[in-house]
């Protein structure tokens, strides 16, 4: 391992143990002392790679949004039916039964509520929440190149709709988990998806 991956992966583990952190005592009583317990890194340590809490929380920031983008393009199936194939996209963006990408979504949400009060972290969550937008444009006209999406809807607003539909979905499965599974979450956005389509 290059000197290079082995400082990406330092990185990686502490913005990991970061999560758990956050998850397990919330965002408001996460210390820099604590995310290095928690790593196994000395204090110096964590401090070299982030001079800064600040610093933790971005690089944290961009990483869940890298990883939400590999689920997504690794979900894509060639051949899938092409409702079943975006439900599947826009089922990475909620968490589900899997414990990593439960404490990933939990600490997103945190980390949105931290931006309206941070003005440091706003650029990046202004700038996810626009690749979010642009990620509902993108289903909308995959559906539109299939023929199947309601002619007369207007996009651009279908897409805020279905933004804010993942979202709220989103949130639900965090603050109610025993109620989603992810096979309801699946069924809820094809639900949803049909309501737009032309096929039922």
């Amino acid at each position: 391992m290059s000197k290079q991956e082995a400082s990406k992966k330092r990185k990686e583990l502490i913005a990991e143990s970061t999560f758990r952190v956050i998850q397990s005592v919330g965002l408001e009583k996460t210390t820099i002392r604590k995310i290095a317990k928690e790593s196994g890194f000395s204090l110096g340590t964590v401090q070299y790679y982030f001079p800064s809490q600040h610093e933790i929380y971005t690089y944290s920031m961009e990483l869940l949004s890298k990883r939400i983008t590999e689920r997504i393009v690794q979900s894509v199936q060639k051949g899938d039916p092409v409702l079943g194939g975006v439900a599947t996209m826009l089922k990475q963006l909620i968490s589900n039964q899997d414990e990593e990408q439960y404490i990933e979504n939990e600490v997103w949400l945190s980390f949105s509520l931290m931006a309206l009060r941070d003005q440091a972290l706003q650029p990046l969550s202004y700038s996810t929440h626009q690749n979010t937008k642009q990620f509902m444009k993108h289903i909308l006209e995959i559906l539109q190149q299939n023929n199947v999406l309601n002619d007369s809807l207007d996009m651009e607003m279908e897409a805020m709709n279905l933004h804010a539909f993942i979202d709220g979905l989103s949130v639900h499965s965090i603050l109610y988990p025993d109620q989603f599974d992810e096979e309801m979450i699946v069924n809820r956005i094809k639900d949803y998806l049909r309501s737009k389509c032309t096929l039922h």
